[in-house]
């Protein structure tokens, strides 16, 4: 087994090569791309600009996405948006057994029941560690 010096921001990514079987190169771009993330783009995270910026399919950075909060960098969130206005209600949901079954009431006005609009409801995440310049030179063993 030989180890190879990899650069890391977020030492808990690399765990996504042993449990996921995530590519090393995979994991340093979003090592640095979260690392460089300025603190207003920290939250609301669309996993579909990540994607975009590196040409790696939706479906595979949205499982990445979902990987990285079971290390603890990101969270997960329910972003619940007015089927009337698309406004975002103003609702921390990090769980999906946690969207409302009720009503709710938009600034616009309209009520609506969030559970009835599952095409209003975008899954975001925010980044919950702050990127470390200590933990930049870390190892993974091959």
């Amino acid at each position: 087994m030989n180890e190879r010096r990899l650069n890391m921001f977020f030492q808990e990514l690399k765990d996504l090569k042993t449990k996921y079987n995530i590519p090393e190169d995979t994991i340093e771009k979003l090592d640095t791309w979260l690392a460089y993330l300025r603190a207003n783009q920290r939250k609301y995270i669309l996993p579909e600009f990540f994607a975009r910026e590196y040409g790696i399919p939706h479906q595979v950075v949205r499982e990445l996405f979902y990987y990285a909060t079971n290390v603890g960098v990101l969270e997960i969130n329910y972003e619940v948006h007015c089927p009337f206005c698309d406004d975002m209600a103003d609702l921390e949901i990090h769980d999906s057994k946690n969207i409302p079954n009720d009503k709710i009431q938009c600034e616009c006005g309209k009520e609506y029941n969030p559970s009835l609009f599952h095409e209003k409801i975008i899954i975001s995440f925010n980044l919950v560690k702050t990127p470390s310049k200590s933990d930049r030179i870390k190892y993974l063993k091959e």
